[in-house]
């Protein structure tokens, strides 16, 4: 018999109970892998270039059947993911640090 689930009355709110605990230990992983490399958070004073290059490098390495990152031991995928996180801040923001420096080059210039 099949049973027949009520929708619940918040349809609207958030269901983060969804997304995977291993998917989110992963890309926390990753993180923390960057931090021991660089500087917490200096990703943000990149070019969000920088990030599609590593993803599209992840997503081939991948494809290729190298399942596993060398350099941290974690999934090539988990990397993608975070660099699609780091790409959708860009997105999201519409900043890239170099436009930035470049567009307070012209208005201190007077050109606009």
């Amino acid at each position: 018999m099949l049973l027949l689930m009520k929708k619940q009355p918040n349809k609207n709110k958030l269901r983060y109970s969804l997304i995977e605990p291993e998917f989110i230990k992963q890309l926390a992983q990753v993180i923390a892998h960057g931090n021991e490399k660089y500087t917490p958070e200096s990703w943000k004073n990149n070019n969000k270039v920088v990030y599609i290059d590593a993803l599209l490098r992840h997503l081939m390495e991948y494809m290729l059947g190298n399942k596993v990152d060398p350099d941290s031991g974690l999934p090539h995928l988990s990397h993608a993911a975070v660099n699609i996180m780091m790409v959708a801040w860009f997105e999201e923001r519409e900043y890239d640090p170099h436009l930035k420096a470049m567009m307070d080059c012209f208005e201190s210039s007077g050109i606009k």
